[in-house]
């Protein structure tokens, strides 16, 4: 019997062990379909460089080490401003690949957008733009080339190797130029998955290096210029042969030729570009400060030449390791989509292991051969002599090689997953590790050992070899504690994200349950009584009732319009309340301000308000004249416009501080941190503030100020107008903003549930801390016209600013196909803004000047004149959290057809919206669906629905509740305050704690200087109707001139 169980238990064993070699060998084939193309790219391209080092150094050390000085001081330091190479990145079209990021990671980012949302034709015009800001950047640093020699001289290096490094700095102007357009044109193929022809052009590259270096060198005796003229050709050989794939039509759907509309919008691109690189500049500049130091050492040409050939092989052998890296990304971001937390591990192993047997057999190479390594790039006894030296710790730097680069590269894309879920940040963590590992360790060791011990290169060696050995240790430990059982990890969630990220780009737009917390449709609970106190109810209805899933079904199954009244929940009753500041160790006793305990002092803070137009002015208007209706005063802050700048009064004695700051970039004041908190305590004094509201997430002021009163102990609301994304750099920034702004506000409020879960997301912020209210509309201001237009012609309206973000791209593509098959439709556009020009050439192009007219900029007093012309209203938003244009045509008794983007589908009922998706195609049929509608569309029985259904009264009334349970929150010490702000990553919580308590220290010495009691309260100026006399809020005039 025991012979039998030890036969049976051999025989599964060795079953097991050859179910493990399957499938080892099946993720191994997986592992090399993804990274070979990569590999033989990057081994291709960094190879070139390499040979011509190697034709250098067989002329001479001086020339080996002026080309060393040149290309990892000089050019490193130009690619470290146009490249930015970069830990990661993540393509937006249809996978997950790690890549090598240039001053193109402004350019993969925007053509990775553009791509993921099928505006293939904005894929050209972003490369053309990233063209024109590389070329004059290159242009500007063009004098670093052009003074190579006395540049040199001036950091201390030898009078013979400077002028050699000057004499070929010159022959790298052109191979730079090169670049410029081999990788901005690499990553706009790459965007579009056509990495094999970024292979192929690579082998090329290093296939024609070799002959003609060699013919130039040594049939024809050309020297140092024959050697950097073979790279300069086999460097624009590629370049051409990218020009003739996209000119040539392979790329006809992202390339359409040179457009003008390449020049506009330039800024922005050189934003999203500095912003990405200012930490990644100084990982890639570590190098070619190490070999500048080299050149201080004893017998410098020496000491450069040999440093820069050990350099230049390890970073050879480390191309092949970020091949592997990408494929990292791939295989783990499938399993993680498969919710296989086992196979993410398993698949981890594998790379481990293929990329330690890769750096073990390079290791091998090294030990073995390592005092034959020198000749292969030169002749002289005395620096192969000094790689001899330094064998031992190339041989294990390379195998560290191959260890930390699939841990960061795990971590990165981890960290893109589950970013909000888990607070990790690790993107910028990685980086802070390879900084400090670099900076703080390895440069300091290496200094030491090598002048103050005596090694000379081999201690920089050493220092260097310390930090990545620390920075792997330090990457192994984070790997270690992460909990591969974790909920997140297993969640079949990550299969929605990853596709939604693999087709369009962005994160899901799905409701899914999601992080521990279940988020569904909306709900419609009926007409809430508002003076009620429901706390099962609050908070947006996460979990709603069996019968509010039967009554939806219901409705579905009967096409019945879901009632809008009441779909977000209601919010704790009115609470009284107390304010007042706080002390550093005690919280102190809160003082009133307010000689009626029931009103309140409201401060509206935020960017955009009028004379502007737009839907956060608009509510931050209407809110405010609604508040002051049920007794509250309001006083809003906002930047001067033009010449309005001082205190303002509005209609029903608004008052508004025009605060004498200019906007900085789109109607954005320049961010200080503290240059805003002397105008906001006084602000706050003079008018006895109680409360501080800040609207909208790329608001400057609004971030200031909600981080102002938080130190002087005031409780703050904030409103999130927006929706943003979670992969590219500008959305990375904003988000991690917002984690700070929101770590310590005491309630939010979002316009709709989309709104909510992206903001939830975004900013970690608890739910139960989010109430959803949404927009409303002045019914009384858009009214339909008296007589319903009549006539066979059919007008569609559209009013929006015309950014890429609105949709102008898909309207250009949608307009002629309507136009073409329903010759009787005739298009009204309002609005201005960069992309008019995209019109203006379509119209242009088709001729369609009779059929589609361009009003400009619409003044939003004679928005609802535009309106009633029309019968349709055409809304192409790649992004909404709500829409309130939507609401305003809907009121002048306008069919919508809308994109089925962000929070519209909650906005109205199915039988005054149809929507489609984003694409051109289903638009075209969307549009001419609503024409077969439009005879059932009756404009005042659609006016008088949006009456009962949307309301500034009622957003006022539910904000108010909003407002009293924030001022019901207790007050809390800074000290107690903090470690909200450390739950926002590892540096970046360190960092926001930082500020915050700078923040306290200024306001504390503003108190000294200048004390509370100094400031002036000013008395209250009330130009509101009598209580008992009613009033028409929706009414309210707004303030002209």
């Amino acid at each position: 019997m025991s012979g039998e169980l030890q036969e049976r238990l051999l025989g599964q064993e060795t079953e097991q062990r050859a179910n493990l070699k399957v499938k080892v060998c099946e993720e191994s084939k997986k592992i090399w379909r993804v990274a070979l193309p990569s590999v033989i790219s990057r081994v291709s391209s960094f190879g070139c460089v390499v040979i011509t080092q190697s034709f250098m150094g067989h002329m001479s050390a001086v020339d080996l080490a002026g080309f060393a000085l040149v290309q990892t001081l000089g050019v490193r330091f130009v690619n470290g401003v146009l490249e930015q190479k970069g830990e990661h990145s993540l393509q937006y079209a249809s996978n997950l690949s790690l890549a090598k990021l240039r001053m193109s990671s402004a350019t993969e980012t925007l053509c990775g957008q553009a791509y993921g949302a099928k505006q293939y034709h904005m894929m050209g015009i972003f490369l053309q733009r990233s063209w024109l800001v590389d070329l004059v950047t290159l242009t500007v640093l063009l004098p670093l080339f052009f003074l190579g020699t006395q540049i040199f001289e001036l950091l201390g290096e030898e009078k013979a190797i400077a002028e050699s490094a000057g004499y070929i700095s010159l022959w790298f102007i052109p191979y730079c130029y090169a670049l410029v357009f081999n990788l901005t044109i690499q990553m706009y193929l790459q965007a579009q998955q056509k990495n094999l022809i970024v292979a192929y052009l690579s082998i090329t590259q290093f296939v024609v290096q070799i002959p003609l270096s060699w013919a130039f060198v040594n049939l024809l005796g050309w020297g140092v210029t024959g050697a950097m003229g073979s790279l300069c050709i086999s460097a624009w050989l590629v370049v051409l042969g990218e020009f003739v794939y996209v000119f040539g039509g392979w790329c006809e759907d992202s390339w359409k030729g040179f457009r003008r509309a390449a020049l506009k919008d330039i800024f922005p691109v050189v934003k999203l570009s500095i912003s990405s690189g200012l930490m990644i500049c100084l990982e890639m500049w570590y190098n070619a400060i190490l070999v500048l130091v080299a050149g201080y050492m004893k017998n410098a040409e020496v000491a450069i030449s040999a440093f820069s050939i050990c350099l230049n092989i390890h970073g050879w052998e480390f191309m092949i390791c970020l091949g592997i890296l990408g494929a990292a990304c791939v295989r783990v971001a499938n399993e993680l989509g498969r919710g296989d937390a086992n196979a993410v591990k398993f698949s981890i192993n594998v790379l481990l292991t293929t990329s330690v047997v890769i750096g073990v057999f390079f290791w091998i190479l090294c030990l073995v051969f390592g005092n034959k390594l020198g000749y292969l790039f030169t002749d002289d006894e005395a620096v192969v002599e000094s790689v001899s030296d330094l064998s031992v710790l190339l041989a294990f730097s390379v195998l560290f090689n191959s260890i930390y680069p699939i841990f960061s590269g795990f971590l990165l894309l981890l960290d893109f997953l589950f970013r909000v879920a888990v607070g990790a940040g690790m993107q910028a963590m990685v980086a802070v590790v390879n900084i400090v590992c670099y900076y703080a360790i390895g440069l300091p060791v290496g200094l030491v050992l090598g002048y103050l011990v005596g090694l000379q290169v081999k201690g920089l060696w050493i220092g260097m070899l310390s930090g990545v050995i620390c920075e792997t240790f330090v990457l192994s430990f984070i790997m270690w504690r992460i909990n591969w059982d974790d909920e997140e990890l297993s969640s079949s969630s990550l299969s929605a994200i990853l596709q939604r990220i693999q087709h369009t780009g962005r994160p899901p737009r799905h409701r899914v349950i999601f992080y521990g917390w279940k988020t569904v449709r909306p709900t419609h609970l009926g007409s809430p009584d508002l003076r009620t106190t429901s706390e099962a109810s609050i908070f947006c209805s996460l979990r709603p009732s069996v019968s509010d899933f039967v009554a939806d079904h219901r409705r579905a199954r009967l096409k019945e319009p879901a009632p809008l009244v009441g779909r977000y929940s209601e919010a704790p009753s009115a609470i009284p309340f107390k304010t007042g500041s706080v002390s550093l160790f005690s919280a102190s006793k809160t003082r009133d301000k307010m000689s009626d305990r029931e009103r309140l002092r409201i401060l509206m803070v935020s960017d955009f308000f009028f004379p502007n137009f737009g839907g956060v002015e608009n509510h931050i208007y209407y809110l405010s004249q609604c508040l002051m209706k049920l007794g509250h005063k309001v006083v809003v802050m906002t930047h001067a416009y033009n010449n309005r700048s001082g205190v303002r009064y509005m209609t029903g004695g608004l008052k508004v501080y025009y605060v004498p700051w200019k906007p900085f970039l789109m109607q954005n004041t320049l961010p200080t941190f503290y240059g805003t908190l002397p105008i906001v305590r006084t602000i706050i004094i003079r008018e006895r503030i109680s409360l501080v509201h800040g609207h909208q997430a790329f608001s400057t002021l609004c971030h200031e100020a909600l981080m102002h009163a938080r130190t002087m102990g005031f409780k703050v609301v904030f409103t999130d107008h927006s929706l943003y994304g979670f992969a590219d750099v500008g959305s990375i920034h904003m988000n991690k903003v917002l984690q700070f702004t929101l770590a310590d506000v005491t309630q939010a409020i979002c316009v709709s549930h989309m709104s909510k879960e992206n903001t939830v997301l975004r900013s970690g912020l608890p739910p139960e801390k989010v109430f959803v209210i949404p927009n409303a509309v002045d019914t009384a201001m858009f009214k339909p016209a008296r007589e319903r237009i009549s006539g066979d012609e059919v007008v569609i309206v559209v009013i929006s600013r015309l950014v890429y973000r609105k949709g102008v791209d898909l309207l250009v593509e949608v307009i002629p196909e309507v136009c073409r098959l329903h010759p009787d439709v005739r298009f009204i556009i309002g609005g201005d803004g960069p992309k008019k020009v995209r019109l203006d050439e379509m119209r242009e192009k088709h001729s369609l000047q009779d059929k589609v007219d361009m009003l400009g900029a619409v003044p939003h007093a004679e928005v609802q004149s535009v309106l009633v012309k029309g019968h349709i209203f055409l809304n192409s938003s790649l992004t909404e959290a709500f829409c309130i244009a939507i609401l305003e045509a809907a009121s002048c008794g306008l069919l919508t057809v809308s994109t089925r983007v962000g929070g519209v589908p909650e906005v109205l009922p199915d039988d005054m919206i149809v929507l489609s998706e984003p694409d051109p195609s289903d638009m075209v049929l969307a549009i001419m669906k609503a024409i077969r509608l439009l005879p059932q569309i009756d404009p005042q029985a659609m006016h008088d629905r949006m009456k009962k259904l949307y309301s500034w009264h009622d957003v006022a009334k539910r904000t108010e509740i909003v407002y009293n349970r924030a001022l019901k929150c207790s007050n809390q010490t800074l000290v107690e305050r903090l470690p909200r702000y450390l739950t926002c990553g590892a540096w970046a919580g360190k960092l926001f704690c930082l500020v915050m308590i700078v923040d306290f220290l200024f306001w504390r010495l503003l108190q000294f200087l200048k004390p509370d009691s100094d400031i002036e309260v000013v008395p209250d100026i009330s130009l509101r109707s009598p209580q008992n006399k009613e009033v028409n809020v929706e009414g309210f005039e707004f303030e002209r001139g």
